[in-house]
């Protein structure tokens, strides 16, 4: 005949029921934890830094991404529009960001723009040599 201490699980029955409890609580913990996923906007809100969102449904050619870009990051929107220039204004300065200043682009619709937009490879290279400018693709 054996002993049961206080505490201890001795039949497959309590195992069970200790277990249920056991999977329920990691259930709702799941659940609790999914609530509280952060999205992307979420995340540049928490992190104090200037933010620009360009979106891919708002042009379809190079000309229109410069045109969009240029009003993100050039006051009155006047600058070369072309690889060159759009280079020069990652670096900053031009009213809306310092000289290298630190900053989010976050691309909304980047897989429209990267079927449109024959240089696109080419702007993400661009964009991705300046150091301290964090790109989201969405």
């Amino acid at each position: 005949m054996t002993h049961k201490r206080k505490g201890q699980l001795t039949t497959s029955g309590e195992w069970a029921k200790h277990l249920r409890n056991y999977y329920k609580r990691e259930y709702w913990k799941g659940e609790r934890r999914a609530e509280k996923e952060f999205t992307i906007e979420d995340l540049v809100d928490a992190c104090n830094i200037k933010t620009f969102v360009l979106d891919g449904n708002d042009f379809d050619t190079l000309r229109g991404f410069f045109d969009c870009i240029g009003e993100l990051l050039v006051e009155n929107n006047t600058w070369g529009k072309n690889m060159n220039a759009f280079n020069d204004i990652l670096w900053g300065g031009f009213v809306n960001t310092d000289y290298e200043e630190p900053f989010i682009l976050l691309w909304k619709n980047s897989d429209v723009s990267s079927v449109q937009l024959h240089d696109f490879g080419d702007i993400i290279d661009t964009i991705i040599d300046h150091k301290h400018i964090k790109l989201i693709l969405e």
